[in-house]
């Protein structure tokens, strides 16, 4: 506490009372995530290896599990999207930037990859080649970014695009294939994430995280953090039936759900390249990324359904084997808790349409 008992507004009555006080009172800051309960942070269970992370989010395999953000329909502990997926993973670190091909101002540089520096009016791009020659209905990227060092701007981006429409050399700006500054529109044929920190106008923001389809902006988002303060950030983007999500962590490792499910309308699925793309103007910063992986259908989702197949069997809902009460026990208990494997129809939603899915499977006695 401070405080002033005499009044200094007067020089002739330097003792007339007051009764000033100032009160600082420090809070201390919340405790680290700790989802699991274990009294151990979540950052320090995935650094030892107390608990998985899988999926690459940030956050443990179990609690992913329990909090119903990923599903575990044969209850083998590891969420669904890693038993169907297998990650094919680039982090630069022997200096080369293959399978990705670097245009412009784009560079491997420190073990990551630069796509401008501090320069003036720079512009860099790293594309993948497609992950398949069929064409993209799903996938899952997750890959690290940077964003500082210079005076802001302009941003940068991630993409899958239309390898019809553009190839493994395009150039392109923070605003997505087919555009090379603010002014000059985007292509068709692309699913964009933006990173802005500058706002060039139409109340795009500075600090804003902002999903396109084919040139129209779906969705903005502001984080709780500046995205230009030269920190390591841990992305995920999600695309599954139409829809993306989104998340992304501050400096302390807490994840932020920028989109859940927003829905892309009218997707034409295409054979994707996948791509980062930066620029600079009159103002600058680096914008790096690092530690890029992909999660394509491995060869316990055959049909690429993402969803095990051994789950492809609703009527066995317990998977041991044979198709019984315990079966319908087992539904029951995950859909009044609303478990997404409870889920039996794939309509997105738990409700009374999976109830009556499950039950004629299982009154047909067996498994296509």
């Amino acid at each position: 506490y401070f405080s002033d008992f005499y009044k200094e507004a007067s020089l002739d009555n330097p003792i007339a009372r007051g009764s000033n006080i100032l009160r600082l009172r420090h809070v201390p800051p919340p405790p680290p995530p700790d989802c699991n309960g274990n009294g151990i942070a979540d950052s320090l269970d995935l650094a030892s290896g107390t608990s998985s992370d899988c999926n690459a989010n940030t956050v443990p395999d179990e609690c992913d599990i329990a909090s119903g953000q990923s599903a575990d329909c044969n209850i083998n502990a590891v969420p669904d999207e890693c038993d169907t997926t297998v990650l094919l993973t680039a982090d630069f670190n022997n200096g080369q930037s293959a399978p990705f091909v670097l245009n412009g101002s784009a560079v491997v540089a420190s073990g990551g990859i630069r796509l401008t520096s501090t320069a003036s009016g720079a512009m860099g791009t790293a594309i993948r080649p497609p992950l398949s020659a069929t064409a993209m209905t799903r996938f899952t990227a997750v890959f690290d970014v940077q964003i500082g060092g210079g005076t802001g701007a302009d941003g940068m981006c991630f993409a899958a695009f239309d390898a019809a429409r553009f190839n493994v050399n395009s150039l392109f700006s923070e605003e997505g294939p087919g555009s090379t500054t603010h002014q000059t529109p985007t292509g068709v044929g692309m699913l964009t994430v933006q990173f802005d920190t500058y706002d060039n106008g139409g109340g795009e923001g500075e600090n804003t995280i902002e999903v396109m389809h084919n040139g129209v902006t779906l969705g903005r988002f502001t984080p709780p953090f500046d995205l230009e303060d030269n920190v390591s950030r841990r992305v995920r983007v999600e695309f599954d039936a139409g829809m993306i999500s989104v998340r992304i962590t501050d400096a302390a490792g807490t994840t932020y759900t920028a989109f859940d499910h927003l829905e892309v309308p009218a997707f034409q699925p295409f054979v994707a390249l996948f791509g980062f793309g930066a620029r600079s103007g009159g103002l600058t910063n680096e914008h790096r990324v690092d530690n890029v992986s992909f999660a394509v259908s491995g060869p316990a989702d055959l049909n690429g359904d993402g969803i095990p197949d051994e789950c492809d069997c609703p009527a066995d809902f317990n998977r041991d084997g044979g198709v019984d009460g315990s079966d319908i026990e087992a539904f029951i208990v995950r859909w009044e808790g609303a478990r997404p494997e409870a889920d039996v129809n794939r309509d997105g939603g738990i409700d009374g349409a999976d109830i009556g899915a499950f039950f004629t499977a299982w009154e047909a006695g067996g498994c296509p």
